[in-house]
């Protein structure tokens, strides 16, 4: 039973918010954000209320704050640093590039392309281990993960 069942609507006509979650250290969430919001913008075609929002943990806090081996730091770095250039890159040939969108041919579904003007991402939250002013939460991941959950609501 849908939602547009219970209101008796033909089409569900609400706000949908939908949130993005994971990190920018590698691994599965790294290698799938945009994908993900791109899809997530795919299924709900028609939805003009439809508001994607990201947020996600920098390296960072996996490095200082998790305290992760001295071997794998430059790892995560790196896919933190990988996954914002594919981001700056996308948007710039979406919003300006038409020609460069052509070139990056991203592909976020089998058979399906990001268009010109298409975006992944309303807003998206980065968290890192350090604020502006120097200060952190400390070398404890239980902490982000505290304030990863507040921000979420």
């Amino acid at each position: 039973m849908g939602l547009t069942t219970v209101t008796n609507q033909s089409a569900y006509q609400g706000q949908i918010n939908v949130l993005i979650v994971g990190s920018l250290a590698g691994g599965t969430g790294c290698g799938s954000f945009l994908q993900v919001a791109f899809a997530v913008r795919d299924l709900a075609p028609n939805q003009t209320k439809l508001h994607v929002r990201g947020l996600f943990l920098m390296p960072d806090v996996y490095v200082r704050g998790a305290g992760l081996a001295r071997d794998q730091a430059a790892n995560v770095t790196t896919n933190g640093m990988a996954a914002l250039r594919e981001v700056n890159a996308l948007l710039q040939a979406t919003a300006h590039d038409k020609d460069r969108l052509e070139v990056l041919n991203f592909e976020y579904m089998p058979g399906r392309k990001v268009k010109f003007g298409q975006i992944p991402f309303d807003t998206v939250t980065l968290i890192d281990y350090e604020m502006t002013n120097g200060q952190s939460l400390g070398p404890s991941l239980d902490r982000y993960k505290d304030l990863l959950t507040r921000a979420a609501y």
